[in-house]
């Protein structure tokens, strides 16, 4: 609070100056040697204390700006408008300019092209075909695409995208092809060569009717895998047995003979 309105006066611009200047002090209390420069501080700011307000824009460096701020004499703070001119609000813009810079390499760095509408998009907005169905299967993530012989680098795909090309790819009338791929969706380039697949966790964060058609088309596969294990598994069974009995007398399989144990 600034000694005039602890004294009774009404606030004021000046004494908001006052205010600001003690937020300030405040935010840096936490280390007692800066606390101890802030309030001594230079012997040109408490001589610009002592000078008239318009004074105050051409104090050097932040410290005396503080310091005017926080003197006794309304008169000799700086003015608001003087203090958002100074050094103490230059070093914050400059700050924030790098830091918005920052934020936009950032921000440059994570677009991406969708390889089927050829928008550009954040790389959290779609997926990357980076998985071969090998590297699915086993769990161990993507892998360089050198390594994976797989050539050229991998396409990425928007969510809307991505979502049209899962559901075409597990409709009725393509899931030969999506069994084919271990049920797994291919590349929206499969059709120039690219053998990457999109992965689980990929399909998994697109909307709900396409993940649900993903996943139904799963089931659907693995419905099929388990009858024909089941099938074969029964034909193999047959096929023992018939020839056991094959291999029996003619007499036992009359039942004129006693069966073997």
């Amino acid at each position: 609070m600034a000694p005039e309105v602890a004294a009774g006066e009404a606030p004021s611009a000046s004494s908001d100056v006052y205010a600001f200047g003690m937020c300030v002090v405040a935010a840096l209390a936490a280390d007692d040697a800066t606390f101890e420069n802030v309030l001594s501080s230079s012997a040109h700011a408490l001589e610009c204390a002592q000078a008239p307000s318009g004074a105050a824009a051409s104090g050097g460096g932040r410290a005396d700006v503080l310091v005017l701020s926080l003197a006794e004499d309304p008169s000799a703070r700086p003015s608001p408008f003087e203090l958002c001119a100074s050094a103490l609000f230059s070093a914050a813009d400059a700050l924030i300019a790098a830091e918005e810079v920052a934020r936009e390499v950032v921000t440059i760095a994570r677009l991406r092209w969708c390889a089927v509408c050829f928008e550009h998009m954040d790389m959290g907005e779609g997926a990357t075909c980076s998985l071969t169905v090998q590297d699915e299967t086993r769990g161990e993530g993507a892998h360089d695409v050198s390594s994976a012989g797989l050539g050229a680098e991998a396409h990425f795909a928007c969510c809307s995208c991505l979502a049209a090309h899962v559901s075409a790819s597990c409709e009725p009338e393509c899931l030969g092809a999506f069994g084919q791929n271990g049920g797994y969706v291919r590349c929206v380039h499969a059709g120039e060569g690219c053998a990457r697949i999109y992965s689980i966790v990929a399909v998994a964060n697109l909307p709900c009717a396409a993940c649900l058609t993903f996943w139904q088309a799963r089931s659907v596969l693995d419905e099929e895998r388990i009858t024909k294990q089941l099938e074969d598994g029964i034909e193999l069974r047959i096929g023992a047995r018939a020839k056991q009995i094959a291999a029996l007398g003619e007499a036992e399989r009359r039942g004129g003979a006693p069966r073997s144990p």
